[in-house]
């Protein structure tokens, strides 16, 4: 953007009201002024709320300057909601392509969920060189806010997607900090659906290999998956009937023997 500020002077006079241009402007320097105008228009929102993120840092209180009878940039709400949405979003995080507009709709969700609607209007533009429309984007926006409501989760929508598809895949219900299974939201709609399998230690899929007295984690999924399953015909037989289930244990997202019965299951 440095660009910017070295050609705009040069070429013709900037007011707030217009832009005289200079009669023997070139076309190349026509086309590369419009295509910086661009780039300004949409890095403006960002600028200013980075400029007041560090006003506030820096100096304190701004508010009383910005509604002062002598200050003319601005108004403070603007101000102090662009600031917002740019502390929403690390520089990392922010998307050249996707108006701040878009990322204004995004900015109240988790990062991981903001960053997949991101994505998705990034997909969109690739795909039909258009973004989505602002209402499309606060339609998917409720809709995730919805799901959140629910105690659903990105990973927890992400193994309810392979499920839909067809694949087994592995839940906990070790609880989490509110004492709820960390995984409650895609239990409970497993449950309601049919899908839901119990494979701990009480069950017949349940691990016989035991922490530490077997070993590690890791240990006693690999005996688990090497001296156990192969040799208990019956269970190989019903693998089969694992896929496109929820096999719900304690051990997610940590190592678990599920993840054997789930990977043998999808390719039965």
């Amino acid at each position: 953007m440095n660009e910017l500020t070295n050609l705009l002077p040069q070429t013709g006079t900037l007011s707030k009201t217009g832009w005289s241009l200079p009669a023997n402007m070139t076309e190349p320097e026509w086309q590369r002024a419009g295509a910086l105008l661009s780039r300004v228009d949409g890095a403006l929102n960002w600028w200013l709320g980075d400029w007041w993120a560090f006003g506030e840092h820096a100096y304190g209180n701004r508010k009383a300057l910005v509604e002062s009878e002598e200050w003319e940039g601005p108004a403070f709400q603007t101000c102090r909601d662009a600031a917002w949405i740019a502390a929403r979003f690390e520089t990392s995080r922010r998307r050249d392509v996707v108006s701040f507009n878009h990322h204004k709709e995004v900015a109240a969700l988790p990062p991981e969920e903001a960053d997949k609607l991101l994505d998705w209007c990034e997909d969109s533009l690739g795909k039909t060189g258009r973004l989505p429309t602002i209402k499309a984007l606060r339609e998917r926006v409720k809709q995730v806010k919805s799901w959140l409501a629910q105690g659903w989760t990105t990973d927890q929508l992400e193994r309810k997607a392979r499920l839909e598809a067809g694949f087994a895949v592995v839940a906990s219900q070790r609880a989490s900090s509110d004492g709820r299974p960390m995984d409650a939201a895609l239990i409970a709609w497993a449950d309601q659906q049919g899908l839901m399998v119990d494979i701990d230690r009480k069950t017949a899929w349940g691990n016989p290999f035991e922490m530490p007295g077997d070993g590690d984690r890791a240990a006693v999924c690999d005996k688990f998956a090497r001296f156990y399953l192969p040799h208990k015909d019956s269970l190989i037989k019903r693998l089969p009937s694992l896929k496109g289930k929820l096999l719900v244990c304690w051990c997610h997202p940590e190592q678990c023997h599920g993840d054997h019965l789930a990977e043998r299951a999808n390719g039965a």
